[in-house]
């Protein structure tokens, strides 16, 4: 089978090309057994083929060429994002998850949390106020779409597996005449040893964005 150029695919002058190249590059040098042994995923060796979830979907990566598709639907987020496939390669290639003890975390506690939390605070927490305030029903929807479940806290709070064992908390306020409208993210506290601060707020956009495409297909 013709292995599949992504740098051809979507360009070489974008920000993506370095790291996808990188990525790729690491991923074709990596042995499939330890990252199966590491992350949890089932591989066939046979085929030579991951399978993982990510968000609602359940998807087959293909190691020869990295092809990657849903199991269950046409929707192909891996398809049409480079963002997620390098997300995806970083979470490959790095990530170790531990079950969940329960426990939900702010970005600020994290590791390097406060160093970077502004901009976390702006493209993520503030995105997703002026995405859905006001809107507390579009909201709930699109995040039901993605696998989303229903929780208590705030007006409105949703809780998304991103991959296996690593969740995040949507929370949404919508204010009164004493406190305006707010939102909050959280992350489950195995979150440290799967991504660093700066992937937190790459997968909270690449959300926001898939979101925002389930609205679109209403």
């Amino acid at each position: 089978m013709e292995k599949i150029n992504y740098l051809d695919q979507y360009g070489r002058n974008n920000l993506t090309e370095k790291p996808l190249e990188y990525y790729l590059e690491a991923f074709e040098k990596t042995d499939p057994y330890k990252i199966s042994r590491r992350l949890g995923i089932p591989y066939d060796p046979l085929r030579k083929e991951f399978t993982f979830y990510f968000l609602g979907q359940t998807y087959i990566a293909r190691c020869s060429d990295f092809q990657i598709n849903p199991v269950d639907s046409e929707d192909n987020l891996f398809g049409r994002n480079p963002k997620a496939r390098i997300l995806l390669l970083r979470y490959l290639l790095y990530s170790t998850v531990y079950f969940p003890d329960g426990e939900f975390k702010s970005y600020r506690e994290f590791p390097s949390g406060e160093l970077y939390y502004d901009v976390f605070r702006g493209r993520c927490i503030q995105r997703l106020l002026r995405i859905y305030s006001g809107r507390i029903p579009d909201f709930k929807e699109a995040a039901v779409k993605l696998g989303g479940i229903l929780i208590p806290g705030g007006d409105a709070a949703v809780e998304l597996e991103l991959f296996d064992n690593l969740y995040i908390r949507f929370l949404l306020w919508e204010g009164d005449e004493e406190f305006p409208a707010s939102s909050q993210i959280l992350f489950s506290s195995n979150f440290p040893a799967a991504f660093s601060v700066y992937d937190l707020t790459e997968i909270v956009e690449i959300i926001l964005g898939v979101m925002k495409e389930k609205e679109v297909q209403k």
